[in-house]
């Protein structure tokens, strides 16, 4: 009896185990249809308050969008008909600036907001698409991947705070806040910075969706135990949250920017909750 409790006592502690990895953040926000693909194993769909891992894969339909919160504070805004891959994600809240946040944007588009891993050890932050890297200084930003129907894509990063990079082959396009750069389809090279009002014609499409990750209101970019507050999202929200309220100032002010081409960046984050 004794060798019969103790097996089932360590099968418990192996099932408990495989099934609470560490988690790298949880979903604060989630409207329509998507779906995560934790690393090895089925996709699901999601919810407000789910947790995520390194290596998951989340898929945005056309009518999905989703805000992810990583444990060290940073936030990222999904729009419709995103492929994107937390490639891979390490902190520890002791030694924030061991930590490393790489990600990958296959089509679509996200805004993203620095937490204490990128403003701490920018080198170890960076976002992957199909032809060039972005990183950052501590900073927010916007990239969006459209493709082609000959399978080519077209990329667009741009700067609402602070500084972003994007490197292609021949080397990297610094942009400060305000200014944006275009990889053209069949091209692995960013343009030099331009502003909204001088953004070639092939660019405005995504300029646009762009525009509409500027007017998400989201949360703040402090540190979170992801358990904890994915669990008192769910508890707060029962169901998903209405994203018909009307985005920040600042929001929308560079949101209107991008379109009209008026000028610089903003786009600053205000708290909803942590």
């Amino acid at each position: 009896m004794r060798h019969i409790i103790h097996a089932v006592a360590v099968a418990c502690l192996w099932v408990s185990g495989a099934a609470l990895a560490v988690p790298a953040g949880y979903f604060h926000d989630v409207t329509g249809d998507v779906m995560m693909t934790p690393a090895g194993k089925p996709a699901v769909k999601v919810a407000i308050g789910d947790l995520f891992e390194s290596g998951a894969t989340v898929n945005t339909a056309a009518n999905g969008k989703a805000t992810l919160k990583f444990e060290d504070g940073e936030v990222v805004a999904l729009s419709p008909n995103t492929d994107f891959v937390i490639t891979n994600y390490a902190f520890n809240k002791e030694k924030p600036g061991e930590g490393s946040v790489f990600l990958k944007i296959a089509k679509g588009g996200m805004r993203f907001v620095t937490g204490l891993i990128g403003k701490t050890n920018p080198s170890k932050f960076s976002v992957q698409t199909p032809t060039v890297t972005a990183g950052v200084r501590g900073s927010e930003g916007e990239i969006v991947v459209a493709q082609s129907a000959d399978g080519q894509f077209s990329v667009l990063v741009s700067s609402s705070l602070d500084t972003v990079t994007v490197t292609g082959p021949n080397g990297t396009v610094v942009l400060t806040a305000g200014n944006l750069s275009f990889t053209p389809a069949g091209s692995n090279q960013p343009s030099q910075p331009f502003t909204a009002g001088n953004a070639p014609p092939a660019a405005q499409a995504l300029l646009n969706v762009a525009a509409q990750l500027l007017q998400a209101v989201l949360p703040s970019n402090t540190p979170v135990n992801a358990t904890e507050q994915g669990q008192q999202r769910k508890n707060e929200t029962g169901t998903p949250t209405n994203q018909s309220a009307a985005p920040p100032p600042a929001a929308a002010q560079a949101a209107q920017s991008l379109v009209t081409g008026a000028g610089g960046g903003g786009g600053g984050t205000t708290s909803q909750s942590k």
